[in-house]
């Protein structure tokens, strides 16, 4: 019986096991014939006794191959179990990443006697790399998973993007800082685990924005715009608001840094309109008279500081 017909093998499927049954029902039709004979007067007593006894003997021969048969079988079934833990075995020694990486360090030797649960080997991922680092609990609220990073590996002398994957949840107590984690991309190799590297977060964006005083800003039918000192002409320059900081709008738009907005009048003005500008003792700023004779002080627009930081 093979291996796969073995869980349907009985004894009755022996070969040695047939044959016995087939000598005790031989031995059971002669001593049928011997009986009806021996009832007839025509043979002997012996000749019956003879025939009682080959089938006994024929019966027992039987019930003894079965017993072998159904010996054989148990065998082959405990034999088969050891197969089993056998390939077990020989499997378990072929050890399988549960991980696709590079090996970093082999922990045993070759032939060395190997315990479960005995680590082997130590497998890096190198095809993504995890950054690990800290930042001042003052940019807490703009840091954010997703923010993309410019990474400057030292080893490599140049920069890699990475993105923010994990943001930690509590501030270090002693050094007021945050722990994060990024995603490098590393698909080509260049860069090596625990290589050291410095990062910069982007959390924000230089704007090209300017200053002027909030007074000197005129918004009409939907246009916003200043006006500013052109000679002895005034001229307007369409801006856009972004936001206020105290007294002054952080405008974009038309206006330059340094041109000379004016912030008084500003109802009367209109472009092209004749000014007079006259300097201010202590001041950079100008004045200026419409063509109704109305004063009209101008004031310098400058820049303003930038809203972009890098941590």
């Amino acid at each position: 019986v093979g291996e796969d017909g073995l869980e349907s093998a009985t004894p009755d499927l022996s070969s040695s096991v047939r044959r016995a049954a087939a000598d005790l029902a031989e031995a059971r039709r002669v001593l049928e014939r011997v009986k009806e004979l021996h009832a007839k007067k025509v043979a002997a007593q012996s000749e019956l006794d003879a025939a009682s006894a080959r089938e006994a003997i024929a019966d027992a021969a039987w019930a003894a191959a079965r017993d072998e048969a159904a010996a054989a079988i148990a065998t082959a079934h405990s034999r088969r179990a050891s197969l089993g833990l056998a390939r077990k075995r020989l499997n378990d020694t072929n050890i399988q990443s549960p991980v696709d990486g590079i090996v970093a360090a082999r922990l045993v030797a070759l032939g060395e006697l190997v315990k479960p649960g005995q680590a082997v080997a130590t497998v890096v991922i190198a095809r993504t790399l995890k950054l690990r680092g800290d930042v001042p609990e003052r940019y807490a609220d703009v840091i954010t998973k997703g923010l993309k990073l410019d990474v400057d590996v030292a080893a490599l002398g140049q920069k890699v993007e990475g993105t923010v994957s994990r943001v930690g949840p509590l501030v270090d107590s002693a050094s007021r800082t945050f722990p994060i984690e990024a995603e490098l991309d590393n698909a080509d190799g260049r860069l090596k685990p625990g290589t050291f590297a410095r990062a910069n977060v982007v959390v924000g964006e230089d704007e090209a924005v300017i200053a002027v005083p909030e007074v000197a800003v005129s918004a009409v039918a939907g246009v916003t715009k200043v006006f500013v000192v052109d000679g002895d002409r005034a001229a307007d320059r369409r801006v856009q608001i972004l936001r206020k900081r105290g007294s002054d709008a952080l405008v974009t738009g038309e206006l330059r840094a340094g041109e000379k907005v004016i912030v008084t009048a500003i109802a009367r003005l209109f472009p092209g309109a004749p000014i007079e500008v006259s300097e201010r003792d202590g001041d950079d700023g100008a004045d200026s008279h419409a063509d109704d004779g109305s004063k009209a002080d101008g004031s310098p627009a400058s820049p303003a500081s930038p809203k972009g930081k890098t941590p």
